[in-house]
């Protein structure tokens, strides 16, 4: 999807989804959230990868209309890079991507430590923290504890998926009932999230 200039007097907020590591599930995280607002205004994309996030998109970036407004970049393994730097700037949000296992879970940790000591609580209101479920791999128990530490509504989890699993266009027909609900609920945090920094600081 080619990002046309935002209109003036629009206020451009761009959600980069980075990854504690690479293979984390930064891509599937774009392409599950692109495809939630597939029905409404859709957000623009802008992908690291030179063209893998195109092939994961259930119905490829054609779209009915498009929101100006907000941009989702899949930022690769970059969460405790550039990510951090970036959300000094009110209008740049957070999702960290990590595995759903306790190597996972504290690499995220680490990230979210960063943030903090970096940008305060005004920058973890603007990041969500997304563990990505792998079949074969047991659900960290530690992820509980990481909501009762950074707020349960700053918090998602994807479940392990065989629709998911598979490479290329995401079926979104055969996801899991579980699976759409975790891509609803990541939604709506969301963009509650834009909702509360909804213009610059």
């Amino acid at each position: 999807m080619i990002t046309p200039p935002p209109e003036p007097g629009l206020v451009q907020r761009v959600v980069h989804i980075a990854g504690t590591g690479g293979g984390v599930g930064t891509t599937t995280v774009t392409a599950l959230l692109f495809a939630a607002h597939e029905t409404d205004s859709a957000p623009m994309l802008l992908d690291h990868s030179g063209g893998s996030l195109g092939a994961r998109l259930t119905g490829g970036d054609e779209v009915a209309a498009v929101d100006p407004t907000v941009t989702l970049h899949d930022a690769g393994p970059h969460a405790d890079g550039i990510l951090i730097d970036l959300l000094a700037y009110p209008t740049e949000f957070a999702m960290v991507v990590t595995t759903d296992t306790p190597a996972g879970i504290a690499a995220a940790r680490r990230t979210l430590d960063r943030i903090d000591e970096r940008h305060g609580t005004a920058g973890l209101a603007r990041t969500i923290t997304v563990a990505v479920a792998n079949a074969g791999r047991h659900r960290s128990t530690g992820f509980a504890a990481l909501g009762v530490d950074y707020g349960h509504h700053r918090t998602a989890q994807i479940p392990a998926d065989p629709a998911l699993a598979v490479g290329g266009r995401i079926p979104v027909n055969r996801l899991a009932p579980r699976t759409v609900r975790a891509q609803q609920q990541l939604r709506h945090a969301l963009q509650e999230r834009l909702r509360g920094y909804a213009a610059p600081r």
